[in-house]
């Protein structure tokens, strides 16, 4: 039991470090498009390659975890991810610094969803306790790594070495895990067949609404974080302060996810309200003229987002009870093609922060509308 229990808190560990790489590239993807002479808006390109990278993984690995086991997945993405992480350190030019950045979202994809998986598998009495625990320190490390990013950078040091600080922390659990998965690690041998079969889960036009519901979240939940510190900056505020807002923004979202795990069978009203405070947040990012009422968008923004994800999760999984894999695994792919494609789309492409904040009104806006359809579906079928 003991052991067991230490495995929990490894993988746990290990979803709180992809929390924390995540927003360490949130925070610094504008000065690595300011080192390469580019304007800042430009970040949006970098977090779409690595947003890419993970879509992609995502994607066979879904299939491949069936054939040779979860752990073996989980291992093989920190490997790439370890090699993204070295390629950006060295950091040789422009076109190297993409592909880093799409091997660090290649590992960083199947890593998250099947270290949840195992914590569902491995706990099936106590999931939602794992998965709870490791969906907070993700936020934690969400909340950490902006502040401990810019303190590191405040010493004028360069911020890739923050990268390599993670690397290291990442190669460790790597190791970690060999060691506490040894006989439990199968590579492939000879000609693997991978099924796409988990994509018949779209068969069902509630997991299709579901689908689009958490496509169009990941649209503005993955715009928020290094668009709000542009947009603190652009308002003349410390970077310190821009990025001490990321940090609120998870914040809110930890204080929201706790409400939400005593909202059981009520998560289509859940996410009705809790949508309907994000768009609130938006318009005061938007249209607010004093700092005060800024950082109170970016509250109410987090505060909005926090437990929706989780929520559409938990729905997918309640349409399809037996094919849970299948429903996680077509949900995230979903969730990473929203933050491949939105940043970019309506960030980097609009190249005005007033629009896209706009347009994230606009998915939050979409999300409540086929929040709503989700709801009539039900009742017309219940009838």
């Amino acid at each position: 039991m003991k052991q067991f229990n230490s495995q929990n808190i490894l993988f746990c560990i290990l979803i709180t470090m992809l929390g924390i790489i995540a927003n360490v590239l949130n925070t610094v993807v504008d000065r690595i498009a300011l080192s390469f002479g580019q304007q800042a808006v430009m970040a949006g390109l970098y977090i779409s390659v690595y947003a890419t990278g993970s879509l992609i993984s995502v994607t066979l690995s879904s299939a491949l975890a069936d054939v040779i086991g979860k752990r073996s997945v989980i291992v093989a993405a920190l490997s790439f991810m370890l090699l993204g992480i070295l390629l950006l350190v060295l950091r040789e030019g422009f076109a190297l610094t993409l592909v880093s950045l799409f091997f660090i979202g290649f590992g960083f994809g199947p890593s998250e969803a099947m270290s949840s998986a195992l914590l569902n598998d491995e706990n099936p009495l106590q999931a939602s306790r794992w998965m709870n625990i490791s969906q907070a320190g993700f936020s934690l490390g969400s909340i950490l790594a902006p502040i401990l990013t810019m303190a590191y950078l405040s010493m004028g040091r360069p911020f890739h070495e923050v990268f390599l600080i993670c690397g290291i922390a990442f190669a460790l659990i790597f190791i970690r895990i060999l060691q506490k998965s040894k006989g439990r690690i199968i590579w492939p041998k000879g000609n693997i067949n991978m099924p796409l079969h988990m994509f018949t889960v779209l068969k069902s036009r509630k997991f299709r609404l579901y689908a689009l519901m958490i496509f169009c979240y990941l649209g503005y939940e993955s715009v928020a974080p290094p668009y709000i510190k542009q947009l603190f900056i652009q308002a003349d505020q410390p970077e310190n302060l821009a990025a001490f807002m990321i940090s609120l923004f998870w914040t809110s979202m930890i204080v929201s996810r706790l409400m939400g795990t005593l909202l059981a069978n009520k998560e289509l009203p859940a996410i009705k309200v809790f949508t309907s405070i994000v768009i609130v947040g938006i318009l005061l990012l938007v249209f607010a003229r004093t700092t005060a009422l800024r950082v109170a968008g970016v509250i109410l923004f987090g505060f909005g987002c926090g437990p929706v994800w989780p929520m559409l999760l938990v729905l997918a999984v309640r349409e399809f009870p037996q094919r849970s894999g299948s429903a996680i695994g077509v949900m995230m792919i979903c969730s990473t093609t929203g933050i491949s494609v939105f940043p970019f789309l309506i960030g980097t492409l609009v190249n005005n922060l007033t629009v896209t904040f706009s347009l994230c009104a606009v998915l939050g806006l979409l999300v409540l509308a086929t929040a709503f359809k989700a709801s009539w579906f039900r009742v017309e079928k219940s009838g």
